[in-house]
């Protein structure tokens, strides 16, 4: 399948994302921060916003905020959310369905470009990759910013998923009388750098004794990117480099760091 194809098949239960992602939260008053530092009163966005994990708060803030994505799924689940929102922030927002390789969203028109939450691994080809940077420096005016969030590789963690991977449990989650259970499969190949699976979930009801309502699974597969390279990328596509944080509290980039937290001025 294409990276189109992968990403819409892996988000096809757009309904669950946020009840998967529900303890995932600590992104959040980073990306908060410094939208309202780099966007202020101008507009941001944010390719792969997804349901507006991200998009929600940085608008409830005060920021004006167009969110695309590629996932008709996962939009109409953010625009379900948009409706139960106050006017005064509803008239910050605005959902778009596209490509984040070639969907024009007014270029020259932000001060800030965010693809957050390790969406861009899912470009899995090196000209994928170097679209999606041209085309966020495209939709930058002269002098805004940009940030990709993606995680830093732990190269014990993908040697051990060189080759066959057995089945592991990988969290649970319980919203009210159901609990949502994630087992997955990964893999790891040297050569193209993908990581690659499949996600397994389990939804039960849990008044009384445990009854199995739903199970599904989902394809994966992500593009790692090492840091040299991620830098070469971003320099390649016109961007200056000003910071490199290694997680959310903007502790300095180095041994240990967790994420590539790389932001770029136009």
């Amino acid at each position: 399948m294409n990276t189109a194809s992968v990403v819409q098949t892996f988000y096809r239960r757009a309904h669950m994302y946020d009840w998967d992602y529900a303890e995932y939260t600590g992104d959040i008053p980073f990306n908060v921060q410094l939208a309202c530092e780099l966007a202020g009163a101008g507009e941001m966005l944010e390719f792969a916003c997804g349901t507006g994990r991200l998009t929600f708060p940085i608008a409830r803030a005060g920021i004006e905020i167009t969110g695309v994505d590629i996932t008709p799924a996962m939009l109409a689940v953010a625009r379900q959310k948009f409706d139960l929102e106050p006017t005064e922030v509803a008239w910050r927002m605005c959902f778009l369905e596209g490509d984040m390789r070639n969907f024009d969203a007014g270029k020259g028109q932000y001060q800030y470009v965010l693809i957050p939450f390790t969406s861009f691994l899912h470009l899995t080809t090196l000209k994928d990759q170097q679209a999606a940077l041209a085309n966020a420096y495209a939709h930058l005016k002269p002098g805004g910013h940009f940030l990709a969030d993606i995680f830093m590789p732990n190269v014990a963690h993908l040697a051990s998923s060189v080759g066959t991977n057995w089945v592991k449990q990988e969290k649970a989650v319980q919203q009210g009388d159901r609990l949502l259970v994630r087992w997955t499969t990964t893999r790891y190949d040297q050569s193209t750098q993908l990581l690659t699976g499949n996600w397994y979930y389990q939804v039960y009801e849990t008044t009384g004794e445990n009854r199995l309502v739903e199970s599904y699974w989902v394809p994966m597969e992500l593009r790692v990117i090492f840091p040299a390279e991620w830098e070469l990328l971003l320099e390649q596509a016109g961007f200056a480099i000003v910071e490199r944080w290694g997680g959310f509290n903007r502790e300095p980039f180095g041994p240990g760091a967790a994420r590539m937290l790389f932001l770029c001025r136009k």
